[in-house]
């Protein structure tokens, strides 16, 4: 673990990383979705026994809350699980949550990388145009000037 990290996420990308956690926790554990949002540090730290680790480590300083230890882990997880990732920013590009530019540099490949990897498991790309006839408007416009 590191003191004074330089690396900080937005805060609303490690929530959003965090619900999907807890749901996936919630499926695997049976515990209710609520509960464990309601005691989201407090839950997470028990149910995988870390509890006594994760206050060492915020009473040596190296962390300010359980919160920062829980954001890091995450960090690290995504950093080192590559599949972890490319599965996060595809759900994200799926629910139209991101665009397809953001989930390539969610998942950390190319974009023409992501394409094959969509392509490969069937998620078919919606592309949005314009109607022609205003693009075509538009061009006369433009030429006309």
């Amino acid at each position: 673990m590191r003191k004074n990290s330089a690396f900080n996420p937005p805060v609303s990308t490690v929530f959003s990383v965090l619900f999907e956690l807890f749901k996936t926790i919630s499926k695997i554990s049976g515990l209710s979705y609520k509960h464990l949002c309601t005691r989201q540090s407090t839950c997470f730290s028990r149910c995988f026994g870390m509890d006594r680790k994760i206050k060492t480590l915020i009473r040596a300083g190296y962390y300010s809350s359980e919160f920062e230890v829980i954001k890091d882990a995450m960090i690290s997880l995504f950093r080192e699980n590559t599949e972890l990732k490319i599965n996060a920013a595809i759900e994200l590009y799926k629910g139209g949550e991101v665009s397809l530019g953001k989930a390539v540099e969610i998942a950390g490949v190319t974009t023409i990388e992501f394409k094959e990897i969509l392509g490969k498991r069937g998620i078919i790309r919606e592309i949005e145009a314009r109607p022609a006839e205003k693009m075509d408007r538009k061009l006369k416009k433009y030429l006309q000037t």
